[in-house]
């Protein structure tokens, strides 16, 4: 439960990353690119991916933030259903303990009688020996009944996370009442399971709009700033310039692939992944009837 609450936490930052420019790229030159004399040349740049990237990106990361919350539905669904099982199997083990003692009080009674009878010359010897075979048979059962109580209440402990010893009461159980429960019960549509893997093949279908979206025009902006040392003309009149004047200026470019192969191949890939996920869900929804129904005729 701990670990699928902090996956929540982790999509959740993970969001703030959706809308990433990039580094900014710093540059320097130094060197004779105008004249004789060493002017030096500074840069200053940013890419921005295609905008309508970031619009994308954040429905996706807001997509996995909803599948992550549903995971943890469904490991709190899954944990519920661990626990319940392992309770009902540490009470019915106890009640078998029960039942084992009674039944060995029994044996030793038959056991004895059968002593007497055999001392007196009612029965033969084999009365007797089947008395004392019950008897032994019955121990055995007792001793294995301890060793499984204690493996549950282990299994019980480990579920709870519980460092110490498990004991359940077994005073006022209350039957549960299965009169709601009919052959014809179906499985609620509403299951963690179902609606966790219906989220993931939104995921999926925001993983396509944003393979897409990364095969559109990326752009850069930048500024520059340097010296040209020596004369120059200005308004007709020849001027001159030392390293304290600068001169300045912007660019901007746009980039945009080419070679489209990659983009698409990962547009894809990720459509195969929508498949997977579609399959996954309709997989699931088939063992969960299938187990429903299981459950439902065991109940019988």
């Amino acid at each position: 439960m701990q670990s699928s609450q902090l996956l929540i936490e982790r999509e959740k930052m993970l969001r703030g990353a959706s809308t990433e420019l990039g580094k900014t790229t710093m540059g320097a030159q130094y060197g004779q690119a105008n004249s004789v004399k060493w002017d030096n040349h500074f840069t200053l740049s940013q890419d921005i991916p295609n905008p309508g990237l970031f619009g994308k990106q954040k429905l996706l990361a807001d997509a996995r933030i909803k599948s992550s919350e549903l995971n943890l539905a469904v490991t709190k669904q899954e944990l519920v259903l661990q626990v319940k099982s392992a309770w009902y199997q540490l009470a019915w083990l106890q009640s078998v303990k029960y039942l084992l003692q009674r039944q060995d009080t029994l044996y030793r009674n038959f056991l004895k009688a059968a002593e007497v009878r055999y001392r007196t010359g009612e029965t033969r010897m084999l009365e007797q020996s089947t008395a004392q075979t019950r008897l032994n048979e019955n121990n055995n059962q007792v001793q294995r009944n301890v060793a499984d109580i204690r493996i549950a209440q282990i299994n019980l402990q480990r579920l709870l996370n519980s460092k110490d010893e498990i004991s359940i009461a077994m005073e006022n159980i209350i039957r549960l009442d299965g009169s709601s429960i009919t052959p014809t019960a179906t499985l609620p549509a509403d299951h963690p399971l179902t609606a966790y893997l219906q989220q993931e093949i939104k995921v999926n279908e925001q993983t396509i709009k944003v393979e897409k979206a990364k095969g559109g025009p990326d752009f850069s902006v930048g500024y520059f700033n340097q010296s040209i040392y020596g004369f120059q003309n200005t308004d007709g009149t020849e001027k001159f310039y030392d390293f304290g004047k600068r001169f300045h200026g912007v660019q901007a470019s746009v980039s945009f692939p080419i070679f489209n192969k990659p983009y698409a191949s990962r547009v894809r890939a990720a459509k195969v992944d929508q498949q997977i996920a579609e399959s996954n869900l309709e997989l699931a929804r088939n063992n969960l009837n299938g187990q429903f129904r299981e459950a439902l005729q065991q109940y019988e």
